[in-house]
């Protein structure tokens, strides 16, 4: 959505068309396109999974939603699950865990044109690190933000 607010191109095919193209263009979406899967069958599979869970079991796949959001997120629906850790171990060997995870990723050898690999949040770590207490977000998204703040 912010691609599309922005009237800009996704860097790579990461939506397909209505008819199941694939393409970079964001404005897929609100045409009734939809997100690609990564990882192939097992992906799939993957994202079917977060489909029934977020969908089916929550009951927003029988809810109509007004409007709200547009196309994309009618019969959106949420289901978060929740793990208490120290069912299994302490938190502390949790954290080092994945500290530990962590920095195995980030010792991987990185991909030709890449400094290094990155874990999710990463950049927005990198970000936030390079601009603290500032958002980047173009014009045409803050005067949304300003409208949407004046009604």
């Amino acid at each position: 959505m912010l691609a599309s607010r922005s009237n800009r191109l996704l860097d790579v095919e990461e939506l397909v068309e209505l008819d199941g193209t694939p393409t970079n263009d964001p404005e897929a979406l609100a045409r009734g396109g939809a997100l690609r899967t990564w990882g192939g069958r097992n992906g799939f599979s993957l994202a079917a999974l977060a489909e029934l869970c977020g969908s089916v079991l929550t009951g927003a796949a029988e809810q109509t939603n007004k409007g709200l959001g547009g196309a994309s997120f009618k019969h959106a629906g949420m289901l978060i699950g929740a793990i208490s850790t120290d069912a299994f171990t302490s938190s502390d060997a949790v954290m080092a865990q994945a500290n530990h995870l962590r920095e195995a990723v980030h010792a991987l050898p990185s991909a030709p044109g890449y400094d290094r690999v990155l874990l999710a949040g990463d950049p927005e770590i990198a970000a936030r690190i390079a601009s603290p207490g500032v958002i980047k977000v173009s014009s045409n998204v803050w005067d949304e933000v300003v409208a949407a703040a004046s009604t």
